[in-house]
């Protein structure tokens, strides 16, 4: 008795998925329990998990957007879903935190892995009355980030090590990737617009 379960991994990075897929198997997970289709047509695939009675139950992380289509198509069978979606993760920032302290925990919350963890800071929720202190120090941390080619040889004295799409033609959008550290020695961010360096937008109430 069990689940069976048929996944769909992200067009940008299936390998982890197929990892798992390949170390269940040779676990000894019976065949047809875990199912891999890694595919570009995810707009298809959603169709047919949400429309197609055999699939009981759905799972999804990703944007908020997505989520409503799935929410849309799986309403005729009030389908079962769990989504994981944005638009979350704010980090407040008292008026008596420890402002050295909490500038370190923003930075490395909100730009480690370039962020691409679903428990990443996305907000920053500053009270008034130290925010123009807490922002003084923070702007200069996330500029003193640099991108590099993630093989680049980098001390990695203070890892807020950052994984950023290396855009520039097809071959470097499904592998290659940008990292950045706190350091002088890595090179440049721009290289022709391939990455952009981390940014603080400033939103007052």
């Amino acid at each position: 008795a069990g689940c069976a379960v048929v996944s769909k991994p992200a067009s940008e990075t299936p390998l982890s998925a197929i990892a798992i897929a390949v170390l269940s198997e040779r676990a000894g997970l019976p065949a047809g329990l875990f199912n891999l289709l890694p595919s570009t047509q995810a707009s298809d695939l959603g169709k047919e998990f949400t429309g197609n009675p055999v699939v009981k139950k759905l799972s999804f992380t990703g944007s908020t957007e997505v989520g409503r289509i799935l929410m849309r198509q799986g309403a005729d069978q009030i389908k079962r879903l769990s989504l994981e979606l944005g638009g979350k993760n704010g980090c407040y920032v008292r008026a008596d935190a420890d402002l050295d302290l909490a500038v370190d925990v923003a930075v490395r919350s909100s730009f480690a892995s370039a962020g691409q963890l679903c428990m990443h800071t996305e907000r920053l929720i500053l009270d008034e009355s130290i925010a123009e202190d807490f922002l003084a120090r923070f702007i200069p941390a996330v500029e003193a980030l640099r991108v590099a080619m993630g093989w680049t040889e980098i001390v990695l004295s203070d890892d807020y090590a950052i994984t950023l799409p290396d855009d520039e033609d097809g071959r470097q959008r499904h592998g290659s990737a940008w990292s950045a550290y706190p350091t002088q020695d890595a090179c440049d961010a721009d290289r022709d617009g391939g990455a952009q360096a981390p940014r603080v937008v400033e939103v007052r109430s």
